[in-house]
């Protein structure tokens, strides 16, 4: 396995009011993880917004709790709703805490240790009421004392914590390996020339498309290509422990909310640009617009909202139906040469989308009922089977009887469809002599009356 404590090497982020004392027990701890090859970044007080957007790099935060050393203030005991707050801590310097740990939040998912002298409990109560503390192995928040984590090594409780958080631990990883690639793209095209934004920038203006999504398609595009397959440890991935833990802990609503992110992304993490595979919804109906990406862009001083969408309508599958459609021999689900199905799409929804129902209607009218995009390789798949649909040729059936089915046991489907054809055709023989007779009647009825 690969040493886990290097994914945290790093700059560290330590804010303890103690932080200019050589001999306090934080500059111990300073000393410890220095003394790894890590740089350790020392704030007194907490972070301003700026000074915390250039942090957001930093391996983990260590946060003293009590940060300014109050006296025990009794008045302010109960203030929490019930809860009890640490000795000396004001109802004021709490909600700093916890707003400073969301903001870390925003920004960065990395570790976050809490130093406090006080009831350790009472510190995860304040924060699991705030919805910032889980108290299980995989949270990313430590409350802990300071002699226990200068005792236990930093970097063995990181290490150990990793081992039960498969998420954190993918991220480490892929963040080492991406930021390398990421490094190498940009001293490649360097190489080639210092202006080559420029020069990409020019070529999208004179295509009259947006000079800054096709730009960052093309740097996303480059660095995913370059990035070889992160080499992640099933010693983690794949240990017995997450396995049951998969059985007995995760619902099945959690595995939709997976495989939804795998796919689909909400609107309120979406630009305001359209792109093909964004979903709509209007009247309880599902729209997927599959007109091709390069012809979604304004051309020609032509507004964004005059851009046509050329939407597929669907419907959603109620969840006692899906079972109907479900192939489980290849895990997927049944679709004709005129539908496609997108399981999990939004909201755990899966929708069965019809080819036959084809809309067009601008971005202007309609982007107001947009509620995220799928994403490849699922918007190509649907995009692929809408080319082959209004491409299809249609064929003449195959007569049953032309198939040689097994003879033996009770009639064959050759026997019953040939059956069935005899009786078709005496039916029609029936229809036919019907109608004749019919027909000598009508004229019989018009010759009486001299016509």
């Amino acid at each position: 396995m690969h040493n886990l404590s290097s994914l945290f090497h790093g700059i560290t982020v330590l804010i303890d009011d103690e932080v200019a004392d050589p001999n306090s027990s934080i500059s111990k701890l300073a000393d410890q993880i220095e003394a790894e090859n890590c740089h350790v970044i020392r704030i007194p007080k907490l972070p301003t917004d700026a000074q915390l957007d250039s942090l957001t790099e930093a391996a983990f935060f260590i946060l003293d709790w009590n940060l300014y050393n109050i006296a025990v203030d009794a008045e302010l005991a109960d203030e929490m709703s019930g809860i009890k707050l640490p000795e000396g801590l004001s109802k004021e310097h709490i909600q700093e805490n916890i707003a400073f740990i969301k903001k870390i939040r925003e920004r960065r998912f990395t570790p976050i240790f809490i130093f406090t002298n006080e009831d350790i409990d009472t510190v995860k109560r304040v924060l699991e009421k705030n919805k910032l503390y889980l108290n299980g192995p995989s949270d990313h928040i430590f409350v802990q004392k300071k002699r226990t984590v200068i005792e236990s090594g930093v970097f063995h409780i990181l290490s150990e914590w990793l081992k039960t958080h498969p998420s954190a631990y993918v991220l480490k990883r892929w963040e080492a390996a991406y930021m390398k690639t990421r490094n190498a793209f940009f001293v490649d095209f360097y190489s080639f020339s210092r202006l080559w934004p420029v020069v990409l920038w020019k070529t999208y203006t004179a295509d009259g498309v947006s000079e800054a999504a096709e730009l960052t398609n093309v740097i996303g595009r480059n660095i995913l290509s370059r990035l070889a397959p992160v080499q992640f440890s099933s010693e983690i991935l794949a240990s017995a422990a997450h396995f049951d833990a998969l059985k007995t802990e995760v619902s099945s609503k959690e595995v939709r909310d997976v495989l939804e992110g795998e796919r689909f992304i909400r609107n309120d993490r979406l630009q305001a640009d359209v792109s093909v595979g964004d979903i709509f919804k209007y009247k309880q109906k599902y729209f997927i617009n599959v007109r091709p990406e390069c012809d979604c862009v304004a051309r020609d001083g032509e507004s964004a909202d005059s851009i046509e969408l050329y939407l597929v309508r669907g419907d959603a599958i109620p969840e006692d139906k899906l079972h109907d459609s479900y192939a489980s021999e290849f895990g997927n689900f049944k679709e004709t040469d005129t539908t496609s199905v997108v399981f999990a799409m939004g909201n755990g929804v899966t929708v069965r989308f019809q080819f036959k129902a084809l809309k067009i209607a601008s971005w202007g009218e309609w982007k107001g009922r947009r509620i995220g995009r799928l994403i490849p390789p699922y918007s190509t798949k649907v995009q692929q089977r809408f080319a082959a649909f209004i491409q299809r040729i249609g064929l003449g059936r195959i007569p049953e009887h032309a198939i040689n089915f097994p003879t033996n046991g009770p009639t064959s489907s050759a026997t019953a469809a040939i059956s069935a054809s005899s009786k078709q055709s005496k039916s029609r023989q029936n229809i036919s002599g019907i109608f004749e007779i019919s027909l000598k009647k009508i004229q019989n009825l018009l010759r009486s009356y001299g016509a």
